[in-house]
C-alpha cells in the first residue's frame, strides 16, 4: 500500500505542477499582465523575489496534485458504499485543499470567503462526480453487453 501511495503522490505532484503552471500562465494572459505571475499579489507580497514565490508556488501545486491523486485511492482501496466513499473523499480533499488555497493567496481568510469556497468546491466536486459516475455507468454497460454476447 505504501508503494501505491508513493506512486500516486508522485504522479499527482507532476500533474499538479503542470496544471498549476498552465493555469497561472492562462491567468497571466487573461489579466493582460506584462509579466508572468505564478500567484495573486497577496501571495507574491510575502516574498523578496519572484524566484522564491515561484518555488513555493510549485511546491503548493505539487502538494495539491498529491492530495487529489492520493485521495482517489479511497475509491479503489476501500470496500465501502459509494456514498460513504464520496463523503469521506469530499471531506478529506476539502479540508486538505482549503489551507493550500489560503496559503496560495487565492482568497483572503474570512468566514464569508471560506463559505464561498466551500460552495464553489462543492459545485465543482459534484460536476466532476456526476461525470465520473456517468462514465463508469457507460463502461459497466459496455462490459455487460459483451458478457451477454
Amino acid at each position: 500500500m505504501i508503494k501505491k501511495i508513493l506512486l500516486q503522490l508522485t504522479k499527482g505532484a507532476v500533474i499538479g505542477v503542470n496544471a498549476g503552471l498552465l493555469i497561472s500562465l492562462a491567468f497571466s494572459y487573461l489579466l493582460k499582465l506584462n509579466e508572468y505571475v505564478p500567484a495573486p499579489p497577496r501571495f507574491l507580497n510575502h516574498f523578496h523575489n519572484q524566484t522564491n514565490a515561484m518555488l513555493v508556488s510549485v511546491i503548493i501545486w505539487a502538494v495539491i496534485g498529491g492530495v487529489f491523486s492520493c485521495t482517489n485511492l479511497i475509491f479503489s482501496e476501500f470496500d465501502w458504499s459509494i456514498t460513504k466513499m464520496t463523503i469521506v473523499h469530499f471531506g478529506i480533499t476539502f479540508f486538505l485543499f482549503l489551507p493550500l488555497a489560503l496559503i496560495a493567496g487565492w482568497f483572503p481568510f474570512s468566514l464569508f470567503n471560506i463559505s464561498a469556497f466551500f460552495v464553489e468546491f462543492g459545485i465543482i466536486y459534484s460536476i466532476i462526480w456526476i461525470i465520473s459516475m456517468l462514465q463508469t455507468k457507460k463502461e459497466i454497460n459496455k462490459i455487460n453487453a459483451r458478457l451477454l454476447k
